[in-house]
């Protein structure tokens, strides 16, 4: 054999061996990547016969999630492919004009699902809108008996507030529907309300108008996030307390730049976007806050999976009201600024309840915190929620 012929067969070897050879010195390690998803777990030895068959797949699968080096070229791949394309390798979020990035859809393969949810009306049933509106009124004569007032609220999504950023290649019937905002569900359940159910329409607020005003002075939604931050929330807070539970006098903190990486980032790895936001120094408002699924004591015995959950106080609202704040993700970021009205406030968000927990859940937080008020917030992804809990 040729010395130029054991060169290339050793080459061959080594660039086999790479991966192997990058994992035993750690190389993958030094870069943590945190995925929409959740890998693969190395599956449990068959017992049975039967089994085996099955087996060589799980194997197949765990290996493509846990391959040598595997998140360092998942991280050279969304860099490269955001730098020659400007795009995204994930479905799901999309770049929109001046450095935006809005999110697709909350599942995979389901693109701008988000979007329709937002923008129009097509994806909900007419019998959607009796169902909602049923559960709206047995919420609010179930928390009278408990004497609390009761509050619903529809945050609209980017794509409403700003579709001027989408891209082009959005469909242009539903782009067109985005920039007019006079299609989407919540919208329509806000005239169905003023027309039916007139009790039920002055506890309800769908925040577009709000916040189409809003964004003539500042940023609603700030362009690499998919969730409000900073001012907007709190201004919102404000609206909130002023239009439905008659709280009118505020004395908003002053606000600080900080720089924020993108809320979506995990559906790009190794790709860093960030911005600089207003932010609210909330801090020197409130008396004491506590994050986390302790916060409120016993709620661990009525929601397994509580961890989005705030507890502030302010002890120079004398008032003693205090409010119950159920939410998506969205209300994490609004919930502290209600602490500029209530003395007490408590946020809970039911992303990760279990079916079988929302029987008991409602009763149950109530039980546990006594709130005055009661407030519903989601945003117009998760309109179908609304009052389901």
């Amino acid at each position: 054999m040729r010395s130029h012929e054991r060169v290339i067969i050793l080459l061959f070897v080594l660039y086999l061996l790479l991966p192997h050879l990058g994992q035993g010195f750690g190389l993958d390690e030094s870069i943590k990547i945190n995925e929409n998803r959740r890998l693969v777990v190395f599956p449990s030895i068959p017992r049975k016969f039967g089994e085996l068959s099955a087996y060589s797949g799980k194997i197949d699968n765990y290996i493509n999630d846990h391959f040598p080096l595997r998140s360092i070229l998942i991280v050279a791949k969304n860099r490269v492919y955001y730098k020659l394309f400007g795009e995204f390798t994930s479905d799901q979020v999309l770049a929109g004009k001046d450095g935006s990035v809005f999110l697709s859809s909350h599942h995979k393969g389901r693109k701008y699902s988000l979007f329709k949810r937002a923008c129009t009306r097509e994806n909900t049933r007419k019998e959607a809108f009796d169902t909602i509106q049923n559960e709206m009124r047995s919420k609010v004569e179930e928390l009278s008996r408990y004497g609390a007032d009761v509050g619903f609220v529809i945050v609209p999504s980017k794509s409403v507030v700003y579709p001027e950023l989408l891209p082009d290649y959005v469909p242009g019937l539903l782009a067109s529907k985005c920039r007019s905002g006079s299609f989407s569900a919540p919208r329509y359940l806000a005239d169905l309300l003023k027309d039916k159910s007139p009790e039920l329409s002055s506890k309800y607020m769908y925040l577009l108008d709000d916040m189409l005003g809003l964004k003539k002075e500042l940023k609603v939604f700030h362009g690499h996030m998919f969730h409000w931050y900073g001012i907007s929330p709190m201004k919102m807070a404000m609206e909130i307390m002023k239009t439905r539970f008659s709280i009118q006098n505020f004395t908003p903190p002053g606000s600080a730049l900080e720089l924020k990486d993108s809320d979506l980032g995990h559906f790009f790895p190794g790709v860093r976007i960030s911005q600089p936001i207003d932010v609210p120094q909330i801090d020197e408002v409130y008396s004491s806050i506590c994050r986390g699924g302790e916060c409120i004591d016993g709620l661990d015995q009525i929601y397994e999976r509580a961890g989005d959950v705030t507890s502030v106080k302010n002890l120079n609202i004398k008032s003693g009201k205090s409010l119950l704040l159920i939410s998506d993700s969205f209300g994490k970021n609004i919930a502290e600024y209600f602490s500029l009205g209530f003395s007490q406030v408590f946020h809970v968000s039911t992303n990760h309840l279990k079916e079988d927990e929302k029987g008991k859940f409602l009763k149950g937080v109530i039980n546990l915190t006594h709130p005055t008020s009661v407030l519903f917030l989601y945003h117009d992804g998760g309109f179908l929620r609304l009052g389901s809990i």
